[in-house]
């Protein structure tokens, strides 16, 4: 997916609205400590909860990855959590920008309680423990 510029400022605009809810008590996210932003090929709706990613940790590329499902993917070992950019660390570092290109078809705003961060975590990453999708991003 070719990333246009309206569809960058929304998707940034919806980062930033899920963070602001951590902060309001009236909100769902109230009592949610982690707010992640998860890319993968696997379709999901809201209110689902993400598998366990896996972990590869003797790769160069962080793109550089098994296809999900195949017989490399299911002898990594697994983490306790799905993986995701910590959403402030996203915004800070990443964004969304115009012209980028998305190798996943989908991305999602995804909340939890635990952090299950592990010795060899890229930077910015979270590996959130029962991930649940809070917004469809793409």
């Amino acid at each position: 997916m070719k990333m246009t510029k309206e569809m960058a400022e929304r998707l940034n605009k919806e980062i930033e609205l899920a963070l602001e809810e951590t902060q309001n008590p009236e909100s769902p996210l109230w009592d949610k400590d982690i707010v992640g932003v998860r890319f993968e090929n696997v379709k999901r709706e809201i209110g689902d909860v993400c598998n366990n990613s896996k972990h590869n940790p003797d790769r160069e590329d962080e793109r550089d990855f098994p296809d999900f499902g195949d017989e490399e993917y299911n002898q990594l070992p697994e983490l306790d959590g799905s993986s995701a950019w910590e959403a402030e660390f996203f915004l800070r570092n990443l964004k969304f920008k115009k012209g980028q290109i998305y190798l996943t078809d989908h991305c999602y705003i995804v909340i939890g309680s635990v952090d299950n961060y592990h010795d060899d975590c890229d930077d910015g990453e979270v590996v959130i423990e029962d991930a649940e999708v809070y917004k469809i991003l793409f």
